[in-house]
């Protein structure tokens, strides 16, 4: 099982472009929670923490435990956009999960290391599979 991590989130009430600009300048990211029988809510999540929690990650399919007002939701981290330049977090979509019902995520597939065909006999590695469901 993916190892979980804690994230404190707060609800955010304001949204458009004016409100998610206060927030970035403040060192906050604007984010929001769908799936699961709630509606969707927006929230705020600070971007220290962010960063910690993309660092310790191998990938971006993060198994999180969001603390929203003392309320915990078990979500999965379905997005993260990037700014284009820099590596700077600009969202971030959660998909809230249920602990007792199955989820089909697809996972990126990154080869390590170098082929003994490729680094030896001047071969070219084909890689016909990208992500594993």
């Amino acid at each position: 099982m993916a190892k979980q991590v804690k994230l404190k989130a707060e609800p955010r009430s304001e949204t458009g472009r004016s409100a998610v600009r206060k927030l970035k300048a403040r060192g906050i990211i604007p984010a929001v929670v769908y799936g699961g029988k709630g509606k969707p809510q927006p929230l705020q999540v600070s971007a220290r923490d962010v960063d910690v929690m993309l660092s310790h990650a191998s990938g971006e399919n993060i198994l999180v435990d969001l603390e929203i007002g003392g309320e915990t939701r078990t979500a999965l981290v379905q997005e993260v956009q990037h700014a284009p330049v820099g590596s700077k977090v600009l969202h971030i979509d959660f998909h809230a999960v249920s602990m007792d019902e199955k989820l089909e995520a697809d996972v990126p597939l990154e080869p390590l290391g170098i082929a003994n065909g490729v680094k030896n006999f001047g071969g070219l590695l084909e890689q016909s599979l990208r992500t594993l469901s």
